[in-house]
């Protein structure tokens, strides 16, 4: 290759990176007009103080305390006095950093430049001015709720290449269903083979096959994702605010490892097969309010109220009347001896009489009711309605 090497133009102001322990920030102050953010290491950990118990947005996090651990320049300004064309009279962040060896750095950040190639950059109480990189700058300049975990439900990891994590079961109430809750499971290999058209079969308030419509994205619902976080440890006027005092939705719900055993093979080459389910997972997801298509939400314990994309969400707004198929049953029926119908005015007992041997599909069924001989046709149409 012998096209030339780009010359690397940055300038070091301070390299406290360190192969001694894993995070060179002992702690940190960062300051704006809109927030304070305070940071502690715990157990070699840089953490957010007051979320150390909270699940840590690994990504936002590293962008900081490298941003916090080498600072570099893309242009030195030199020696200014008016300081405030630069935005340092209202600074866009002031803080204090410890390290590792309990040493200091204090800084600050001006304003974007112009170009917004970077925010200019002083040392406290300094007059000599850099520009810092855009990424550093907005790294330090980011809400303490940026720093928690936006994962709001992690898929369990399978312990054979042969499984795969499935939603087994789930049950739906809240307000958005009117007192109308529901509950539905995957349909098993033990189930009556009634049912195995069906993904998932309904098993509250009543036994019922359920729609297919939705079953590819109700069975792959094993993780999910928030745009953001809303709030953490929220209060009771803060719950209310977001509607989760009363959710509209309430899914309790069971993630399972599936594995499918094939058993040994029959005399004429047929295979029995076994569905297995393991590493159960229970789960309570809570939905609140809906806000410019992002539903406030919160999972079991976690204090933590998530923003999550309706479109992630496939039983937000299931209804039962949806879920429910409207095929009454595909039992395989190969006889019908008699079949009687009530209407307000009529009361009919038919009795069927069936001649297997006759090909004829008017000759081979005779229907009789209070001595009188139906259309067989007619008949046959009839029970197609009914069913």
């Amino acid at each position: 290759d012998d096209s030339p090497e780009t010359e690397d133009t940055s300038i070091t102001l301070l390299d406290k990176t360190t192969t001694t322990v894993s995070a060179a920030v002992k702690s940190a102050t960062l300051k704006s007009d809109t927030m304070t953010l305070e940071l502690v290491n715990k157990d070699d950990k840089v953490l957010v103080k007051g979320y150390e118990d909270l699940p840590v947005h690994s990504d936002n996090m590293n962008a900081l305390t490298d941003a916090l651990t080498l600072y570099t320049a893309i242009q030195d300004i030199g020696e200014r006095e008016n300081l405030s064309e630069f935005g340092f009279d209202k600074p866009s962040v002031s803080a204090a950093v410890t390290f590792y060896d309990d040493s200091t750095y204090n800084f600050e950040l001006g304003s974007l430049a112009p170009d917004k190639s970077g925010y200019y950059f002083r040392e406290k109480d300094s007059n000599h001015l850099y520009v810092i990189p855009a990424d550093s700058g907005y790294a330090m300049l980011q809400e303490p709720l940026s720093y928690v975990s936006t994962t709001v439900l992690k898929q369990p990891e399978t312990s054979n290449e042969n499984a795969e994590i499935v939603l087994r079961n789930m049950k739906l109430s809240g307000t958005s269903r009117q007192g109308k809750e529901f509950a539905f499971r995957l349909v098993t290999s033990a189930d009556d083979s009634a049912y195995l058209y069906h993904t998932y079969i309904i098993t509250y308030p009543f036994q019922k096959g359920a729609s297919t419509s939705k079953a590819s994205e109700l069975e792959k619902f094993t993780y999910l994702s928030a745009a953001s976080v809303a709030a953490v440890y929220p209060s009771a006027a803060e719950l209310k605010q977001f509607g989760l005092d009363n959710p509209s939705t309430v899914a309790e719900f069971t993630l399972a490892q599936r594995t499918t055993v094939t058993g040994p093979t029959d005399a004429d080459g047929n295979a029995s097969s076994e569905t297995k389910y393991s590493n159960l997972q229970e789960h309570t997801l809570l939905l609140g309010n809906l806000y410019n298509d992002y539903y406030y939400c919160m999972i079991d314990d976690t204090p933590i109220v998530y923003l999550v994309a309706a479109g992630s969400l496939p039983f937000a707004t299931l209804q039962y009347d949806e879920f429910t198929d409207n095929l009454l049953f595909l039992e395989n029926i190969t006889n019908i001896g008699s079949m009687q119908v009530t209407t307000p005015t009529m009361n009919s007992d038919f009795r069927l009489t069936h001649y297997p041997d006759v090909s004829d599909n008017d000759k081979n069924l005779a229907v009789t009711a209070d001595g009188k001989t139906y259309d067989t046709m007619n008949f046959r149409y009839l029970v197609q309605n009914f069913m």
